[in-house]
């Protein structure tokens, strides 16, 4: 097995393992697109509603996982074959975006898979025990509404 991983100034994060190869391979080459990079909204945006659209750059050959988290406030998890997103709303269910919060915002892609069915059938456990790419964006932090 072949592991290789590496981060960027900015924070942006990149895995591939390759199960095949054997512990003692020399001069492996493990090609990766590059990891997710972020583009809107920009860091610091505030005035951040259910509507606003998040967009990425994407992740050739693979699926993105969407997050937007705060402490102590619901996060918000979305896997999609896009480079967009909104924040999903679950006023309904009892759960609002927060008023007046910070978010932090990331995109991680997940190569190889040809669609969210894929990594729903797989799961993510059995995803990272065999060959696989792996892209983390940075974080940036967003506030929502008032």
């Amino acid at each position: 097995m072949s592991t290789a991983d590496v981060r960027t100034a900015a924070g942006d994060f990149l895995a591939v393992q390759n199960a095949n190869v054997p512990a003692n391979a020399s001069d492996v080459m493990l090609g990766a697109p590059a990891a997710p990079t972020l583009i809107v909204p920009a860091n610091a945006a505030d005035g951040i509603t259910v509507t606003t659209p998040f967009t990425w750059s994407a992740f050739t050959g693979g699926v993105h996982k969407f997050e937007l988290g705060a402490q102590g406030a619901p996060s918000f998890i979305n896997f999609t074959e896009k480079i967009a997103a909104t924040i999903t709303d679950l006023s309904a269910v009892g759960f609002p975006l927060p008023a007046s919060t910070q978010y932090g915002w990331s995109v991680d892609g997940l190569a190889p898979l040809a669609s969210v069915d894929a990594i729903a059938a797989l799961g993510t456990t059995r995803f990272f025990a065999g060959n696989y790419v792996f892209g983390a964006s940075h974080i940036q932090y967003v506030t929502t509404a008032p």
